[in-house]
Order: C-alpha cells, then structure tokens, then sequence
C-alpha cells in the first residue's frame, strides 16, 4: 500500500512502547509493518499504554468498567470494543479514556467486522435447495430481534441452526469443528440468511451480515440505520425499510418465485462492485493491527482516513483525543490508495482468506485451514474451560466453546 506521509526523524522510529493489553490473551505477533516499535508487558506499572478491553479485563456485568487503581497519569488509557456500545455504556467514562479502538467507523482506531466478508464463488440459484436459513445463538438482544422472527415465521419457513429457537440440524456433510465454516457450508444452499444483529448501535454491522454476503447467501439485514455504509450496491435487504415482519416476509416470498428480481441482489458480484466494502474493508479486524495504527497515531503517522469521506461530524465529547486531529500532520498520514478520485481495495484480493500479515498466518486452502483451526480451536477450548471450571459463570455466554456436532 503506497504511504503519504514525510521523513520522518529516526528517535520516533526507535522508541519503543510498552503496552498493557487486558484481553483474554495477549496478541502473539508483532505487526513487522508498523513505523513504529512496540511489545506488550503484562506488568501494568511498567506500560506507557494500558488497553482495557471487552475481551478480557472489563465486563458489561459490571458497575463501571475500571478503577483507578495505580494508573499513573503519565500513561495513556485505550477503550477497545467489539461488542456493541448498547451493552457498554461506555460515554458515560469516556473522560476517562484517552482513544477508542472500537468498530465506529468515527472511532479514533476504526477495528470494524468487515473484514469477516471473504469472496467465494455463490452457488448457482438452481442448485440453491433452502429459502431462509438462520444462525442465532445469543438469545441476549437489546432490539427484540427474536420477536421478529418468530413473527416472521407465522408467514414463512425460517430454519434456525442456532440456539435460539433451533429447529434445525447441520447435515453431517457440512459440519466441521470450526462453527464459522459449518455455518458457511450450510447458508450458502439457501436463498436468504437472517442477518439480524443484537443490537441498532449505529456502525454495528458483524459477521452476521458478512458471511452470507461473502458465500452468495442474499443476507436480510435487521439493525443500524447506516448500514449501507459498508456493503455493495443492491446486496443486502433491510428489515429496517419494511413496515412490518409481514411486509417483508411477503417480499421474501415474490423474490422466491421471481428469479430476475432476486438476481439482482446477486449482480455486484457479476460486475464486480463492492461499493462501500471497498472502504470499510481497508481497515483490519484485529488487535494487532489496531495497536499499530494507535502507536502511528501517537506519533502523527495515521489517523483514521474516513471521518471527512463519511460526512459524519465527530463529536469529539465523545471521543478520548480532542487535540490530534489539530495536531495532525496530514502529509503523513497513511492513505488508502487512490485511483481516478476513488477508493481501490487493499493490495490482498477479497477471493483470499487473510488472516494478518504475520508470517504465522499463510494464505491457506480449504483444507489447510480447517486443519489449522481444529488445532487451535482445540487450544483454545482446553485453556478456556480450565479458566472457567473455577468460576460459577453462564455458560450460554460461552456456547462457542461446545463441540459442534
């Protein structure tokens, strides 16, 4: 990716920062791309950055989401969220937090779920064998979305392979025990997938509308507002736009016995326009690559490129940096590159599953990668249920650890 941005002088380049990273594991690569150097400590006292996380050290469960305990006023405190801000009220302690690493489009370091869409070839309409397929396991929502649908199912046939309200099984042919390839083995035989999401938190668009879209699975879209900030053209339906679960379950039903009308959800793939994803996917899903861009940032090297493209106006009371965006050097920032006045895709192409830059991360075939995840998804179980067997918890919260047979 080309970089605009002047010499800079060598002493930014050779500090090294410490970073506290509260989440359930700390990260074990180092982004070998970052400008600027960076490890993790897990001594708090000793990091120049803590980072407090919804992954590890701050629960929604919780009063408020930490204390002030022995933090020095020197050291520089992160918010990183990947849950939605329905179940944090985080605004209520942003004074408290210098940036915010979350999945606002308008946050200081976007780390939003776009880059969850990974292209695949869509089966053929014909070979296409169910109509509405559903994978809810959090029966946990904020926006009621299991009403709807069982009020959608009173006028068509959903099949739900989640826990929420169930009534279907994986055919064996398709399970793996990685739950995300058993989902997409399955959702890409059906015409529509529920994408319904938890929450209506403004830029909160997940893997749930992302995986069918990556498959060819017409997704059905309950949340945001502004989801069409960040999927092609014509791609997605709106739940949001329908006046009633009847409505749409009624324009479900005319696509189902309309073949051109559905195929056009279908024709940004054909012409290859993915639209807005082009912009939300340059920015990257994960910790990593979010710290660098922080320590960039830090530095006046990176700021986050989409605040002026989105036409949103940035509230700043409700972000933890007031003052980088008058101090930044815009000569220096990292852009994506531009072609003809017109956002173009990262240098990976979408048909690639990536999972980093990281050397431990290869591109990987189908079935390399279920070989890779069953090893460690096996990791991660037996460390994860040791943790949890000396704690009384919900362990709906944590169905993602079952087997999935």
């Amino acid at each position: 990716m080309k970089l605009f941005r002047k010499t800079i002088p060598s002493e930014k380049l050779e500090h090294k920062y410490k970073i506290f990273y509260g989440g359930m594991e700390i990260p074990e690569e180092i982004n070998p791309n970052c400008l600027v150097q960076y490890e993790f400590t897990t001594e708090s006292q000793q990091a120049e950055i803590l980072l407090f996380s919804t992954n590890g050290n701050i629960s929604y469960q919780s009063d408020s989401f930490y204390t002030d305990m022995g933090i020095r006023q020197d050291q520089i405190l992160v918010f990183h969220l990947n849950e939605s801000d329905d179940y944090y009220d985080f605004f209520k302690y942003s004074y408290k937090f210098n940036y915010t690493m979350d999945y606002r489009l308008t946050s200081d370091i976007p780390v939003p779920y776009s880059e969850s869409f990974s292209y695949s070839e869509a089966l053929p309409l014909e070979k296409k064998t169910g109509f509405i397929a559903a994978f809810i396991s959090n029966c946990d929502d904020q926006n009621h979305r299991m009403d709807y649908i069982h009020n959608m199912t009173e006028f068509v046939n959903v099949d739900n392979f989640g826990h929420c309200e169930n009534n279907a099984k994986i055919p064996t042919k398709y399970q793996s025990p990685i739950r995300h390839l058993a989902k997409l083995n399955v959702i890409k035989n059906y015409k529509f997938t529920l994408a319904f999401e938890n929450s209506d938190s403004e830029d909160y668009v997940t893997e749930q509308l992302y995986h069918p879209l990556s498959v060819g699975s017409v997704p059905i879209f309950r949340g945001c507002k502004n989801v069409r900030d960040m999927i092609p053209p014509i791609s997605v339906i709106d739940a949001n736009e329908f006046e009633s679960p009847e409505e749409l379950s009624k324009y479900l039903l005319y696509l189902d016995k309309n073949d051109t009308a559905y195929n056009e959800y279908l024709e940004w793939r054909v012409k290859g326009d993915f639209g807005n994803l082009k912009k939300a996917r340059f920015f990257k899903n994960s910790v990593e690559n979010g710290i660098c861009a922080l320590v960039e940032r830090l530095n006046n090297l990176w700021i986050n490129p989409y605040l002026s493209d989105w036409k949103r106006e940035t509230n700043i009371s409700k972000l933890g940096c007031q003052t980088c965006l008058n101090n930044f050097d815009i000569e220096k920032r990292r852009v994506p590159i531009e072609k003809n006045d017109t956002f173009v895709l990262p240098d990976y192409p979408l048909g690639e599953i990536i999972y980093s830059d990281s050397p431990s991360f290869p591109f990987l075939n189908e079935t390399s990668l279920n070989e890779s995840y069953s090893t460690k998804f096996g990791q991660y179980k037996e460390k994860y249920m040791n943790i949890f067997s000396q704690f009384d918890f919900n362990k709906e919260m944590f169905w993602w650890l079952e087997p999935f047979v």
